[in-house]
Order: structure tokens, then sequence, then C-alpha cells
């Protein structure tokens, strides 16, 4: 658990909050070390005189962030060695386009959750890289989001307030994995998703175990369950992103 809210906090989407705070920012900060490349790349590309244009690869390793709310990315390989052949203008300048790519993709994030908290919402979309053993990448999305209930007018009371954590995944052998996490108070409700059939069944034969475990946190299990397939879309969760793309 610590370790994954270390991950959020250096997500780069508080990096700015951070400096206004006077807090300071942490060495691993992902904006910070996206806009480090981007800027030593460019002082490169000047120097050299090379234009950065017609970046190769940058679409197809950076897919725009939450076109359809929280979604599971592509796995990116690492390929060891299919790079020695390029020179280093070549390398330098695909690494330019990448870092352009991830800080306008912070960026998105940061103005989507800037708008939601000035509509008096509490909404936070990120991306955390994961890396696997195999050595693949992949970039986990996730989305933060705060439920203000109303008043209940008959008794005069309010209910507690729900906070949701959904996020996705595509694990070597599993395939895609999307799951929802709603926390009211000290209870819980677990909701998962996954492609695959023979995943599905897996991960509902370790429904008691997760259980078991969300229990020795603390945790009052109201809630979980595992279905084959993929989840209905959020239509709220879609108007909130500030692009859509059709085809």
């Amino acid at each position: 658990p610590g370790k994954v809210a270390e991950a959020i906090r250096n997500s780069g989407l508080f990096m700015e909050s951070a400096l206004v705070s006077g807090k300071g920012l942490p060495a691993g900060d992902m904006k910070l070390l996206w806009l480090t490349l981007l800027t030593r790349a460019g002082q490169y590309l000047q120097q050299t005189g090379t234009v950065p244009s017609a970046l190769p690869d940058r679409e197809s390793n950076t897919p725009l962030p939450f076109v359809h709310g929280v979604g599971v990315q592509q796995r990116i390989p690492v390929k060891a060695g299919s790079q020695a052949t390029k020179s280093l203008d070549v390398l330098i300048l695909k690494l330019f386009g990448l870092a352009e790519s991830a800080v306008s993709r912070i960026s998105l994030n940061q103005v989507n959750s800037a708008e939601a908290q000035q509509a008096g919402d509490a909404r936070w979309k990120l991306e955390v890289p994961v890396l696997f053993p195999n050595q693949e990448l992949c970039v986990v999305e996730f989305l933060i989001e705060r439920d203000i209930p109303e008043r209940d007018k008959t008794e005069d009371t309010v209910v507690e307030t729900r906070w949701s954590l959904s996020f996705a995944l595509d694990m070597p052998a599993l395939g895609p994995l999307m799951v929802k996490l709603v926390l009211s108070g000290e209870s819980i409700e677990v909701r998962i998703h996954a492609e695959q059939e023979a995943t599905a069944q897996q991960v509902t034969n370790h429904l008691d175990q997760l259980g078991a475990r969300l229990a020795t946190q603390g945790m009052d299990v109201t809630n979980l369950s595992c279905h084959q397939g993929i989840p209905v879309r959020n239509e709220t969760m879609d108007q909130s992103n500030m692009l859509d793309i059709r085809a």
C-alpha cells in the first residue's frame, strides 16, 4: 500500500501543487523526470541542428489517455539490442518525441482533474508505469473519485462519503483485468472484470483469499465479485474526457 501511495504522489499529477505549497519535489516525480529528459534531448538536438519532426513510433507507443474512461493500455515490449544500429541523433530524436508525448499526457490529466475540482467534484486521473518480470512495460491507468451523497431529508442525516478507485491491468498469461474498489468508511466493495473466461474462473477461485487479506487490513468486505467480459461503459466518465475519438 505504501508503494502504491508513493507511485500516485510521484505520478506527476501534483508537481505544480507541490511547488506552490513549498514542499519541494520528490526526485522520482514522473513529470519532473520527463521534463528533464525533454529539456536535455532538446538541448542536444539544438546543438546538432536536428529538427524534431516526423518523430518515429511516437503515437503507437503513447495512446491517448482515458479515451473511454479507464482502459487497458498496450504493453510495450523492451526489445534488447533493437536500437544498436540506429544513430545517436535518431535515438535522441525519438526520446524527444516520447518525452513530449508523456508530458502532454500528464498535463491533460492535470487539466481534467483541475476542472473537476473547480466544478466541486473530486476526481483524479493518472497513469503509473509498471515493469513486469518479463521486461514488458504496462501503463496502469487509475481513476480516483469521491461521491458526495445528498443529505437524507427524512432523517436529517448525511450518508457517509464514498470513494472509488478504478484501474486496469493487462498481465501476461491473464489478459486484461479491470478492477473497481468502492470504499465507504471501513466497508469496501470489490468488483473485478476479466476479459478471458479462464482468468475469470481463476480469480473467482481466489476471492475468499482476497477477502481474507482485506479483512486483515481492518476492512469490512460487503461485496466481492468477479465477472467475465468487459464492464458496461460509464457514460458519465466518458463525458469528462477532453477528447472523444469516433471512427
